[in-house]
């Protein structure tokens, strides 16, 4: 078995000190570093987000994804379609980059359930 090797700490250089009266938006292109605007557009739940949302919830639940039924409660999530958006960035018709819902668990679905236990955890 292979050991991990212990580093001296005073082989380690020591970290830049920044002190709080420096402008730091002056040295920002300076570093290489490059601004990226994104405009976030938000749209109701379509039929279209179904496969964007399903792995949204798999990203969500990682390795607990496997115990649930990820296409119902995608399912769900798109169908019950009155509270909740989507977070696109180039336009409704691309995946959805997140989203927010409000979700009815006891609606009389057989998803209910098994989404209240993996929310209860």
């Amino acid at each position: 078995m292979v050991k991990k090797r212990v580093r001296d700490p005073e082989e380690l250089p020591d970290a830049p000190v920044h002190s709080a009266g420096e402008d730091n938006d002056n040295d920002s292109g300076s570093d290489g570093e490059d601004i990226l605007n994104v405009d976030f557009e938000w749209f109701n739940f379509r039929e279209i987000d179904f496969h964007g949302v399903k792995s949204l919830i798999r990203q969500l639940f990682d390795v607990d994804s496997q115990l649930l039924d990820l296409s119902g409660l995608a399912d769900e999530v798109v169908k019950q379609d009155t509270i909740g958006s989507t977070v696109k960035v180039d336009g409704e018709g691309t995946d959805a980059y997140a989203f927010m819902k409000v979700l009815n668990v006891h609606r009389g679905n057989r998803e209910g359930g098994e989404v209240s236990e993996a929310v209860r955890g």
